[in-house]
C-alpha cells in the first residue's frame, strides 16, 4: 500500500506540484520531496517546464474573452 500522497500522478506532474509546494513554503524540501516521492533530480529535471507555466500564468493578467 502507497502512503505517497500523489502516488498515482506521474512523475512530472508531482514535480510540478512539489514545485508548488516549496514556493508556497508548505513543508521542509525533504518533507515535500518525501510526500511525492521524488528526488531533487526529480525537481530539476521538469523545473524549466513549471517555470515555462508560471511565466505563461503571469502573462494571462487579461480575463480570459467570454462568449458571445
Amino acid at each position: 500500500m502507497s502512503t505517497l500522497i500523489s502516488a498515482p500522478l506521474s512523475v512530472e506532474d508531482r514535480a510540478y506540484i512539489a514545485l508548488y509546494a516549496l514556493q508556497l513554503r508548505q513543508a521542509s524540501r525533504q518533507a515535500i520531496l518525501a510526500a511525492h516521492g521524488l528526488t531533487e533530480a526529480d525537481l530539476q529535471q521538469h523545473r524549466a517546464g513549471w517555470e515555462e507555466l508560471q511565466a505563461h500564468h503571469a502573462d494571462r493578467s487579461r480575463p480570459l474573452p467570454r462568449p458571445e
